[in-house]
């Protein structure tokens, strides 16, 4: 898989974090690996600071996750745009 940069990712875990995901549009985004994380090897969480406030947004989907691993990380970006659909999702400008 090759990936090419802004990406929209559906972020697990976002509908669950967030009520809207105008809260979070253009804050700045950190992609960050998380190696001893029990349930995924691969886990890339995503973090979002916005107002000087952190927030947990969720993970990189497992197949896109295995795909990051080669890049270095953290991988810092913007949110750039959302979906509009009923699954919410996210494109991050890196």
């Amino acid at each position: 898989m090759t990936i090419f940069w802004p990406v929209s990712i559906r972020v697990a875990g976002l509908p669950r974090r967030v009520r809207t995901v105008d809260e979070i549009i253009s804050a700045t985004v950190v992609l960050v690996r998380e190696p001893n994380n029990s349930k995924d090897e691969n886990a890339i969480a995503v973090l979002a600071f916005n107002n000087g406030v952190r927030q947990m947004l969720g993970y990189i989907p497992r197949e896109i996750s295995i795909t990051l691993k080669r890049f270095a990380f953290p991988i810092w970006g913007r949110i750039v745009w959302k979906s509009e659909g009923q699954i919410p999702g996210i494109r991050i400008q890196v």
